[in-house]
């Protein structure tokens, strides 16, 4: 009964295309966000002492990595195809891929994955920062920006006129806040993770790519992703005092947080270090 009861509730549920940080890359691929590996499943022989996998699998693997998102509206697919030297490096990280999860079977075959990691030296987001990104990138459009900027300058012009009259001074007063990093809850939104994601406030890139330390960058990843708002757990890449966002827009791909009209609290100097330094969470679904 526990078992036709499991089974049941395994065709009823919904299937989450991102589930843990773990999302599929066409048939034969996943992409693990949290912890930066892409995989594929392959098998392989023993050989002269050695296990030798097919050469179809390394193919296999190049297109699985062709599909990951770079940031939005944009895919290493596109920048492989007009970059052969990119291509080449590519090659490069899927031939050097490891074997993980060996499993030797009764009838003399072997079960393993090909994995290569996203971040830390020779991976692939080191090798994606040797192409020009920037003049790839799709540019930010928004209709409503004139206009929050426009708000933005009168609310400016009415803080100005308020000291004017001797009011200023209670704003003064009020500590500017020491934030140690940036923590983004996106649960519930349909976001899709990315290698170089963007924040985005109304077509302006409150953090990018030119925004941050690229040794830091290529050795842990521009963000951390993560399924828990622990908290404890996080605090060694945006320390103790994060500031929290709920953020409920995306950009068209779903790849971009777009947050309120924060642009003045981003601008404080312990928030831009933290950003410079990558540290940033976004909290993805379990």
């Amino acid at each position: 009964m526990r078992w036709s009861l499991a089974l049941l509730m395994t065709f009823l549920s919904p299937v989450s295309v991102l589930a843990g940080g773990i999302e599929p890359i066409g048939k034969v691929g996943q992409v693990d966000w949290i912890n930066g590996v892409v995989s594929i499943k392959a098998g392989g022989v023993r050989r002269a002492g050695s296990i030798v996998v097919g050469s179809e699998r390394y193919r296999a693997l190049y297109e699985v990595l062709l599909d990951l998102r770079v940031s939005d509206g944009m895919k290493v697919r596109d920048l492989v195809q007009v970059d052969p030297k990119l291509r080449s490096k590519i090659l490069k990280i899927v031939r050097s891929a490891k074997m993980r999860g060996i499993r030797y079977l009764s009838d003399s075959t072997i079960e393993l994955s090909l994995e290569v990691r996203i971040w830390g030296k020779e991976g692939v987001a080191e090798a994606l920062l040797s192409s020009d990104l920037k003049s790839k990138m799709p540019p930010l459009e928004s209709p409503e920006m004139d206009r929050l900027r426009a708000l933005e300058r009168r609310i400016e012009a009415i803080e100005e006129f308020l000291k004017s009259l001797g009011y200023g001074g209670a704003l003064q007063e009020e500590p500017v806040p020491e934030y140690t990093g940036l923590v983004l809850d996106l649960r519930g939104t349909g976001f899709k993770p990315s290698i170089f994601p963007r924040i985005i406030c109304e077509g302006e890139e409150l953090y990018s790519l030119e925004m941050v330390d690229r040794e830091i960058l290529v050795e842990n990843g521009m963000v951390m992703y993560t399924d828990s708002l622990d908290l404890e757990k996080i605090k060694d890449r945006v320390g103790e005092n994060p500031l929290i966002i709920d953020v409920r827009r995306l950009s068209p791909d779903k790849t971009d947080p777009i947050i309120g009209s924060n642009l003045k609290l981003f601008k404080i100097q312990s928030l831009q270090n933290a950003l410079k330094r990558c540290g940033v969470v976004m909290v993805v679904d379990r």
